[in-house]
């Protein structure tokens, strides 16, 4: 289950854009960052258990060009549904 909340804030200028979405996944705190800036974009997405330890149980970070967005994006969705279609786990 996803429940979460997404914010944004581009400055004066446009030329930097910042999104994040703070979720709770599957009983996980997770939040999914993406800062886009000089023609590249940056990603970070972390998740830690809700607890008061709040140990971290995934992450994943990259940069790619801002020209490629789209296509990445559509190669990771495809890749990751693949997945877990392959793995029975999808709804």
């Amino acid at each position: 289950m996803i429940d979460g909340t997404t914010h944004g804030d581009e400055p004066e200028g446009g030329d930097r854009l910042v999104i994040f979405r703070d979720m709770v996944i599957n009983d996980r705190l997770c939040t999914l960052r993406v800062t886009v800036a000089d023609g590249m974009v940056g990603i970070t997405f972390d998740a830690a258990h809700t607890d008061a330890e709040a140990i971290v149980t995934g992450s994943l970070t990259g940069t790619i060009v801002l020209d490629d967005l789209v296509p990445v994006t559509r190669a990771i969705s495809a890749t990751l549904g693949g997945a877990a279609e392959a793995l029975g786990l999808t709804d």
